[in-house]
């Protein structure tokens, strides 16, 4: 069940991708000392017809694939070492995914494994999301299939509280990495510590060519992104650059043991991975997650960048919600410095599910039930700082339902995509997983302003964090430049008419108590000011409003209207006319 029959590539769509000409790669220093060993490498390569650049170093620009990429046979070159590295993060526990990320991780290590190469199959975390201890346990089950040498820990994890993520450990096949994560004794993750499930010191692996070593660290946002309802047990992070000090020992550590291949995998985000690999000397490979990135191919000077000492260092990252999986193929040169090969990400859906999987899933979910028809698909990773049509009828419902002046939709509590067809009730929990309640507090214009403003803050700076507040209710302009709201207008019940928000008058605001009771929208925390609690979770809402629309026997559109613009230039009155 394990190593399902290989589904044979999309022959033409492979080969049009290698008959495109070499992209060359952009010119950065590269160490005297590696001149040599890299041409020999890349001569060897060469010799088996692999599509590499000018240098072996840039990626082709190309899109995610729906095929696997051809494996670089393992080196012959004396004293090189060949690594296949499988891995993905922040899959968020999309269950319709996982019986096919078992397929895909068990063929892509089996062809790494048949070329000869070392293989480690890694997850960067957020494995889990939202409050359902028995959901994480089997999330837990259906990983240990997919049997990966270590995982780290994300935030996401911790929306159980510790003990619950601990008791879903307790199950676990493989270990957790995480080094900047402080557990006292007594608790119940210090439990999985004792047991070997939970490893704070890095983890040593040897393999058929060579020993690696693997470091965990995970966000230092936690406090920010973890609910404070979530139960904890005393567990504190490091702040970053404690997480770089702590690194540093660890990888001084490592080489003290004579090891100098050193992987991280890290949930910080890739702007903080960027900036370890530039002040760690000793790493090598960073397999990161957290920020959402889709980090496809090998760039000097974005995702392979150097060492305070000029060692190379390659950093990946593949997305999020299982859209993609990754591969990275390197060399290790005699001296343990990495020359990435390729670095692909691949399909999460490419082969069939894993029988065993899906079985055992059902077994505990039970099998999908309909409950809409949708004529247009949705993609969640466009969300982040766009219009969202699905937030948007979502919070309509919520601005309905609760009698509120204004509905709010974080961009972060849509998880994951709507295909055309039938929408059941496991989508539906895919879709809006968390479970906080949807609340109604009162809240100023000008504090409704300063949230909009923090949520654009994103825009501006490229960050996935806060993410975007879709509105009902409400209708508002942003530059993307300034990343700050141009205008807004509220519309008036009453009247009828849109109104410009007016700084120093109240309005009732429903939205997710999550957003309440932590500090993502600083203006929004007024947990004292809760008027009124539904006791629901955003996805009642939006089933309520399936219903409304006709579902299941009406099929359901999802269109933007306009809503939220985002410009590039200062205020048009053509916006504030059309309201």
């Amino acid at each position: 069940m394990l190593h399902p029959k290989p589904l044979i590539p999309w022959p033409a769509a492979r080969d049009a991708f290698y008959r495109q000409a070499p992209v060359a790669a952009p010119q950065t220093p590269i160490l005297p000392a590696q001149q040599q060993a890299m041409l020999q490498a890349l001569w060897f390569l060469a010799q088996h017809q692999l599509a590499v650049s000018a240098l072996g170093l840039a990626a082709r620009q190309q899109a995610p694939g729906r095929y696997m990429p051809p494996v670089p046979p393992a080196t012959k070159l004396p004293g090189y070492q060949s690594l296949r590295i499988v891995y993905n993060n922040d899959p968020h526990e999309k269950f319709k995914a996982l019986p096919y990320l078992v397929s895909a991780f068990s063929e892509l290590s089996r062809q790494g494994d048949a070329a000869g190469r070392d293989v480690l199959r890694l997850n960067s975390g957020d494995n889990n999301v939202g409050k359902e201890p028995h959901e994480w346990a089997l999330n837990v089950r259906l990983m240990n299939l997919i049997r990966y040498h270590a995982v780290t820990m994300g935030n996401h994890e911790l929306d159980l509280g510790s003990p619950f993520y601990a008791g879903g450990l307790a199950q676990a096949e493989f270990p957790t990495v995480v080094s900047n994560f402080k557990i006292p004794p007594g608790s119940e993750l210090h439990k999985r510590v004792r047991e070997g499930k939970v490893l704070t010191a890095p983890q040593i692996l040897r393999d058929k060519q060579g020993v690696y070593g693997l470091i965990g660290v995970t966000t230092p946002e936690l406090k920010k992104v973890v609910s404070n309802k979530a139960k904890m047990q005393g567990e504190t992070v490091q702040s970053f650059a404690e997480t770089v000090e702590n690194v540093k020992a660890q990888v001084a550590w490592l080489q003290s043991m004579g090891i100098n291949k050193i992987l991280v995998l890290s949930h910080l985000g890739y702007d903080l991975d960027q900036k370890l690999a530039r002040t760690v000397p000793g790493l090598d490979v960073i397999v990161g997650g957290h920020s959402h990135d889709v980090i496809e191919g090998i760039t000097p000077g974005a995702n392979y960048l150097q060492t305070p000492t000029g060692e190379p260092v390659l950093i990946v990252q593949g997305g999020k919600n299982a859209q993609y999986m990754g591969v990275a193929d390197v060399l290790f040169d005699p001296q343990g410095r990495v020359i990435p090969q390729q670095n692909r990400l691949i399909s999460t859906y490419i082969l069939p599910p894993n029988a065993q999987a899906t079985q055992m899933r059902d077994e505990v979910l039970g099998k999908p039930q309909k409950i809409a028809e949708i004529l247009t698909p949705y993609d969640c990773n466009d969300n982040q700082y766009h219009a969202d049509p699905v937030a948007q009828f979502t919070a309509d419902t919520l601005c309905a339902a609760t009698g509120a002046d204004i509905a709010f939709v974080r961009s972060s509590e849509i998880r994951s995509n709507i295909d055309q067809g039938v929408f059941t009730d496991h989508d539906i929990k895919e879709l809006m997983p968390f479970k906080d309640p949807i609340v109604r507090v009162k809240y100023t214009g000008t504090e409704i302003l300063d949230s909009l403003n923090r949520s654009a803050q994103g825009l501006a700076k490229h960050e996935a964090h806060p993410g975007m507040l879709h509105p009902s209710g409400l209708a508002f302009t942003l530059n993307r430049q300034t990343g700050k709201v141009q205008q807004a207008y509220v519309f008036n019940k009453t009247s009828r008419q849109w109104e410009q928000l007016n700084p120093t008058k109240t309005y009732t605001v429903a939205l997710g108590e999550f957003s309440v009771s932590n500090k993502e929208f600083p203006a929004f925390s007024r947990p004292e000011r809760v008027e009124w609690n539904s006791g629901q979770p955003m996805q009642a809402f939006f089933a309520l409003g399936l219903k409304q629309a006709g579902a299941p026997h009406q099929p359901i559109r999802f269109q933007d209207d306009g809503r939220l613009q985002i410009v590039s230039q200062p205020p048009a009155n053509a916006f504030a006319a059309k309201l």
